[in-house]
């Protein structure tokens, strides 16, 4: 079996549990030997090499170990991701000529959380249109009423709210 990306794992356990003698091959070991290599005789191509014992098969782990590695590899893509998404946040700020790296280690620890989040709070409301707008004309104030999809706007966020009525 030649072994290209990931699709040749299944098959390779398949066979395992059935204890058939497998060979995984590097494909560049297979291009390296001298012939030609096209896809309609790639069977028939690695077939007769494996029978004039030209193919050396790979080492494979046993699949505990291999099992272990696609953890670890999982596991260090989503620390790479994490270490990108604070960069981006940290841009996004100094955008915005907030220097929060410069106050705070770790922008996204307890102290550089509080210190966005007090940055944000007095906003929050604003941006979900739960702040009554100050509209006054010609001395006449307009009252602004607070609608339901700014409730919603808020609670899709994780926020609790509680709406009690103005006293007229």
């Amino acid at each position: 079996m030649e072994s290209t990306g990931s699709f040749w794992k299944p098959i390779y356990n398949l066979l395992k549990l059935e204890d058939i003698e497998v060979l995984v091959v590097n494909a560049q070991h297979i291009k390296n030997v001298p012939g030609r290599k096209t896809d309609v005789k790639d069977a028939e191509w690695i077939a007769g090499l494996l029978r004039h014992g030209l193919l050396k098969g790979s080492s494979i782990p046993n699949r505990d170990q291999r099992e272990l590695r696609e953890l670890i590899r999982y596991r260090r893509s989503l620390i790479e991701e994490h270490a990108r998404e604070v960069s981006r946040i940290q841009k996004v700020l100094e955008v915005a000529n907030i220097k929060l790296s410069s106050v705070a280690s770790n922008v996204l620890g307890k102290s550089g959380s509080a210190m966005i989040e007090a940055m944000i709070a007095p906003h929050l409301c604003s941006w979900a249109g739960l702040c009554p707008d100050q509209n006054e004309s010609a001395g006449k104030r307009k009252r602004e009423v607070i609608i339901r999809q700014s409730i919603r706007k808020l609670e899709s966020l994780g926020v609790s709210v509680t709406v009690y009525a103005a006293a007229s």
